[in-house]
């Protein structure tokens, strides 16, 4: 096969979509035939590179990459291309997926050498994957990416925070806005910068970012936003329900850092706690419960509302806060008073069954009806038995 046979089978490939990784299996096995026999594969391979992975599907592509980066006549070649290859990092193949299945090409050392130079000629959003990734950037290189960081802190805002929320809003930019500011508030309470902030593990609703001792989140619109208020939520400094200040369904909200760890927390146990104050939590869960590692007030240097129903609470602090060590929960989600609840179950549209607290309220009921049983029991002629 000759150059132009070679070009021919690759146009073949590129209209059928047949450019992933077991392409390069095949081009080596018939190298080895010697049907490349007036250019050699090298050769060829390098010239049509750049094609051949512009071509390849997005969902294959640094699979296609690292296995040219694997055999040894094509490997420092594939580092060589490294910035034309960071190219195709965007916003649904990040940073992550290139260093993690490429490990060959030591990508976040070839960065980090020549950040200066890329800083300006790949994406950014490469930049903004190695800042969530603690670690990733060099010493010698963290006042560079702060300084660029900082340059482009509202697009970096919008890729920590603003994955959850729907982009064809018609406010949506001005939602990003308010959100850049209360970064940036945070930033100056805790006195950090925005190579400090630090990407949290977030759900299936909400982004969430840990700037010092304060946890911010944005999500989707919740079951429930208004929420009877109770000593055992986490206090929050601001939540706001986006829907009432624009026409996208969601969330805002900073609150203080918790301990995460709640290996020893009995669920139903915490449950049943909060049901006996007329508090049904249906959306209980281990990761939506924190230990405090302050005393649940106000931790803030400037002064706060004291109007919680501006926070989606109904009804006043009157309650003694809970002290650090104590349990609470993160999640405000689902939360009902007793009387709302009832309410909701007798409707045929609720989707209670489907909620963790299910089973626990179940359970309370069924208690509640063994103990009534006991107390008949006991009771003869009006007379109760000791």
């Amino acid at each position: 096969m000759n150059a132009k046979k070679f070009e021919k089978k690759l146009s073949h490939y590129y209209e059928q979509g047949l450019v992933y990784p077991g392409f390069i299996h095949w081009v080596y096995s018939h190298d080895k035939k010697s049907l490349f026999h007036d250019q050699s594969l090298v050769s060829l391979l390098q010239e049509h590179y750049k094609e051949i992975v512009s071509k390849c599907l997005p969902s294959n592509r640094f699979l296609l990459v690292s296995e040219l980066s694997r055999k040894d006549d094509m490997n420092s070649f594939t580092k060589e291309q490294i910035p034309f290859l960071l190219s195709f990092v965007d916003s649904e193949y990040s940073f992550f997926d290139f260093d993690d299945l490429c490990p060959d090409l030591k990508i976040k050392d070839y960065i980090n050498t020549h950040f200066t130079s890329l800083i300006s000629n790949i994406p950014n959003v490469c930049f903004y994957s190695m800042a969530v990734k603690n670690g990733d950037v060099d010493d010698k290189n963290r006042e560079a990416l702060n300084q660029f960081l900082t340059k482009n802190k509202r697009e970096y805002v919008e890729f920590l925070l603003g994955n959850k929320l729907p982009k064809d809003a018609k406010n949506y930019d001005d939602v990003i806005d308010v959100t850049l500011k209360l970064v940036d508030e945070v930033l100056e309470h805790e006195n950090l910068s925005y190579t400090d902030i630090k990407r949290l593990n977030s759900g299936g609703y909400s982004d969430v970012i840990l700037i010092g001792s304060k946890v911010l989140k944005v999500g989707k619109e919740r079951g429930t936003y208004y929420v009877p208020n109770n000593e055992y939520l986490l206090k929050p400094y601001i939540r706001v329900n986006l829907e009432d200040i624009s026409d996208v369904p969601g969330t805002i909200e900073v609150v203080e850092k918790v301990n995460t760890d709640v290996s020893d927390i009995d669920l139903y146990s915490f449950y049943k706690e909060l049901r006996k104050k007329g508090i049904v939590c249906m959306d209980i869960k281990s990761i939506n419960l924190g230990i405090l590692l302050k005393d649940n007030t106000f931790h803030w240097n400037k002064q706060l509302g004291r109007d919680v129903s501006v926070r989606g609470l109904i009804g006043d602090d009157n309650f003694s806060p809970l002290s650090k060590g104590s349990p609470v929960i993160l999640d405000s989600d689902h939360i009902y008073s007793e009387r709302m609840f009832n309410f909701l179950s007798k409707r045929k549209e609720n989707n209670f069954k489907s909620l963790p607290g299910y089973q626990y309220e179940q359970r309370y009921q069924k208690e509640l009806a063994d103990m009534l049983n006991d107390e008949k029991s006991n009771v003869v002629d009006g007379k109760r038995i000791k």
